[in-house]
């Protein structure tokens, strides 16, 4: 228990005072949050509106919780150089050393989440309503992202595969949520907006909670969204597992 803490505290600590994590989970978001609200004002959107405002920055945080995985480089770096022999002969199992590091960047992901909250709270007033929703949205959004980390470090050889993974799965995300482009409106994009993604999932929980008579369309309890987020997180958890014992990777 003491190594594993200690294990956790070394990567925590790594990842907090790295300044490409401060900038690409932090600056970021709060950057394209910026530009987004002055780009929309250019096209009329009325962004002084606090519920256009407050659905843009959930939805932001959402996204950028399935990004955090890239901060796991530290998995892929540690592992494939010659500090891999010395990891070896450290005096916990490499499961353990491997769930560990995951612990870490899954504290790590919270922490930049919280982060975000409370700076867009201060800076841009949003309204993020019922706090318990938007801690369990983050908890589960931060541990599905860990899984992808994990999974994707079974399925894949080297450090850039899985990177561009994590990238391919936090932009296609993005894309399906309907929150880059617009994917036209039928009952198959519709569906996906509000219930076909975790970020979908996520997004609406927390403004279902935040606006409860917002008049919109198939607009379900918050409850509803965080049992479904939670039995995709669930079942990826399961999926990871498989793919752990399946997986044949020296590390």
């Amino acid at each position: 228990m003491h190594q594993s803490l200690l294990i956790i505290k070394h990567y925590l600590l790594r990842s907090l005072f790295d300044p490409l994590n401060t900038a690409v989970l932090l600056l970021l978001p709060l950057a394209l949050l910026v530009a987004n609200t002055l780009l929309g004002q250019a096209f009329g959107i009325d962004f002084e509106d606090i519920m256009v405002l407050s659905s843009t920055t959930m939805f932001v945080m959402c996204v950028f919780q399935l990004f955090s995985p890239l901060q796991h480089y530290y998995l892929f770096s540690d592992f494939q150089a010659s500090m891999r022999f010395r990891l070896y002969s450290a005096p916990v199992s490499k499961t353990k050393f491997v769930l560990s590091m995951g612990i870490a960047g899954w504290l790590y992901s919270v922490f930049i989440g919280l982060f975000f909250i409370v700076i867009t709270s201060v800076i841009f007033n949003v309204q993020w309503g019922s706090i318990l929703v938007v801690l369990l949205v983050l908890f589960l959004l931060s541990v599905f992202a860990q899984l992808i980390s994990i999974f994707l470090f079974f399925i894949l050889p080297t450090r850039g595969a899985a990177d561009a993974g994590v990238l391919v799965v936090g932009w296609g995300t993005l894309i399906l949520s309907g929150g880059m482009v617009n994917i036209g409106s039928n009952a198959v994009t519709d569906f996906l907006g509000m219930y076909g993604t975790p970020v979908s999932l996520g997004g609406w929980a927390i403004f279902s909670a935040s606006f409860p008579d917002a008049d919109l369309p198939n607009m379900a309890t918050p409850l509803l969204y965080l049992i479904i987020l939670t039995a995709v997180v669930v079942v990826f958890a399961v999926i990871t597992v498989i793919a752990g014992k399946l997986c044949k990777k020296e590390i």
